[in-house]
């Protein structure tokens, strides 16, 4: 019956995306309005068709958007590019989603893609992993890391991936209405020079409704088993029958804010231990994102 009901939102879905045809692919569907930022140093994101070592091709030919069409990213960059979604997209808030297929090749835990979301018109930002208002859920393949810059982000080398944010999961939080968000998506470079070729995406999607990722990542979720529960100073987490498949470990405290994150190496086998003595008092939600599946539990740190 569940299977039958995810189908049912799926094709519900698809059948809203193909009506409203709110897709960019920088060739000949702009549904979505991509608003390169107005700094001297937004420039940096070209739409065109890449031309460079890594990035050869766009995910569909010719045009991507991406950290110039040529060149290798430079350096002390902070460069940025807004989505914005408005009323006429918004009617099925919470439940909605936005998509698209990412490539990146950026020193690792050095330089990377920054996503961050605005619900007052620009005037508050907050980190998609970091997200204390709606707690969105980031959905796909990547690897993230903490930059040079002290925040979360894309990182490391990966081939075309698919990535999207999906409100209204299950540890979301789900309002009313709301009018607007905009999404802003940031290069970030350091100081070091590793020509390399930058952040590509292309393919944006905006999907009304109930679809399959949403509801997948909450039908499929598993939980955890975390011992001892309530802790101090040391919690263990089970990694029984769990297989890292590019697993990241994220833990939130009870504003959603994402106090601990760390990758999994495939090679760990039965159990992970985590250090909690500094963690403040209070109830976190841990969460393992492996593949295609998702685990979660809670603890309270003593």
């Amino acid at each position: 019956m569940k299977n039958y009901i995810v189908l049912l939102f799926f094709l519900w879905g698809i059948s809203l995306h193909a009506q409203l045809e709110y897709i960019t692919n920088f060739e000949d569907q702009n549904g979505l309005e991509v608003i390169i930022g107005d700094m001297t140093s937004d420039s940096l994101w070209q739409i065109g068709k890449p031309d460079k070592t890594y990035f050869s091709n766009a995910y569909s030919v010719p045009n991507a958007i991406l950290t110039d069409t040529i060149q290798t990213y430079p350096t002390n960059q902070s460069s940025s590019f807004i989505i914005k979604l408005t009323d006429e997209t918004l009617y099925k808030f919470p439940y909605i989603q936005v998509e698209w297929q990412q490539k990146l090749d950026a020193e690792a835990n050095v330089d990377g893609g920054i996503i961050e979301l605005s619900y007052n018109r620009g005037q508050s930002w907050s980190n998609v992993l970091d997200d204390p208002i709606y707690r969105p859920a980031v959905v796909g393949n990547y690897t993230i890391g903490l930059l040079s810059n002290n925040q979360m982000g894309f990182t490391g080398q990966l081939d075309w991936s698919y990535v999207a944010i999906c409100w209204g999961t299950f540890y979301g939080v789900q309002p009313m209405e709301i009018s607007e968000i905009w999404i802003k998506y940031t290069f970030f470079s350091d100081s070091n020079d590793t020509q390399q070729d930058g952040w590509m995406l292309d393919n944006f999607y905006f999907v009304p409704g109930i679809i399959g990722s949403t509801m997948d990542r909450e039908l499929n979720s598993k939980n955890l088993a975390l011992f001892p529960n309530p802790t101090k100073n040391e919690l263990s987490i089970s990694l029984e029958g769990i297989e890292l498949n590019n697993a990241t470990l994220q833990i939130l405290n009870t504003s959603g804010q994402v106090v601990y994150v760390q990758k999994l190496d495939s090679n760990i086998r039965d159990s992970f231990s985590l250090a909690t003595q500094n963690f403040p008092e209070g109830v976190y939600q841990v969460f393992i994102h492996s593949g295609n599946s998702h685990y979660q539990n809670r603890f309270i740190k003593q």
